[in-house]
């Protein structure tokens, strides 16, 4: 027994013989520690015979891997400035062919976006035309804009084989007759020597233009068109000098 300040006897030992707060229970009439120590140990052991399988077989480092952040690193400067001429060497090309009457119809398919291999590469020259920048621009912008050039190259190269395979087989032998008009039209315009001749030339291949694309849908771009018209009116007014 004790006595406190205000004179009372207290109990300051359980009923067993333990401390105890004011003759409560003492501290070893709690749950036990040591039964639940196997059920520990065993649960330690399992985790760790799991995580060397882990590790031996690979697939720990698999795990950490794609559980750490992965950085989006700008492309080099000199990945874009070559990404930037590989463009430009396609559009350059692309060009061409669009201002060349004579191109376009010995490779009708590829002006045409209903066939799927140009489809595609018109998407692919728009997504690089709207990434390109005057300046590096950075990351992830730059690793973007070389990546698309990948994909326009590739494109490209797809949409022109494809277009030389399909020929003109998507036209009629009527709508071909019309496309080889046009073509010997064009040539007599362009080297005639007579101008009544290039003129009545150039009337007659507008006019099977416009006949070509009322029958079949298909239009001639409007770069080649342009061509077409400045070289008649060269041609025409040469003449007239």
């Amino acid at each position: 027994m004790g006595r406190d300040w205000d004179g009372h006897d207290h109990h300051w030992f359980g009923p067993h013989g333990g401390p105890g707060p004011r003759g409560g229970p003492g501290w070893h009439d709690a749950p036990g520690f040591w039964p639940v120590l196997p059920a520990l140990l065993a649960t330690l052991l399992a985790a760790v015979v799991v995580l060397a399988v882990l590790w031996r077989s690979g697939w720990l480092d698999r795990l950490v891997d794609r559980a750490r952040p992965r950085p989006v690193a700008a492309a080099p400067t000199a990945d874009w400035d070559d990404a930037v001429r590989r463009f430009g060497d396609v559009a350059a090309e692309y060009a061409a062919f669009e201002c060349d009457p004579r191109s376009v119809l010995d490779l009708p398919a590829l002006v045409d976006v209903r066939r799927p291999a140009t489809a595609r590469f018109v998407d692919a020259f728009a997504e690089v035309s709207a990434l390109l920048t005057d300046d590096h621009p950075g990351a992830p912008h730059a690793g973007e804009f070389v990546a698309a050039v990948e994909r326009a190259e590739r494109s490209w190269t797809a949409a022109v084989d494809a277009a030389r395979r399909h020929g003109a087989s998507g036209f009629s032998d009527d709508e071909r007759a019309l496309i080889d008009q046009v073509r010997t039209l064009l040539e007599v315009v362009a080297s005639s020597p007579f101008d009544a001749e290039r003129r009545t030339a150039f009337e007659q291949a507008r006019g099977r233009f416009a006949e070509l694309e009322k029958r079949t849908g298909w239009r001639l771009p409007a770069p080649a068109a342009v061509a077409i018209e400045d070289r008649a009116r060269g041609a025409l007014v040469g003449s007239a000098d």
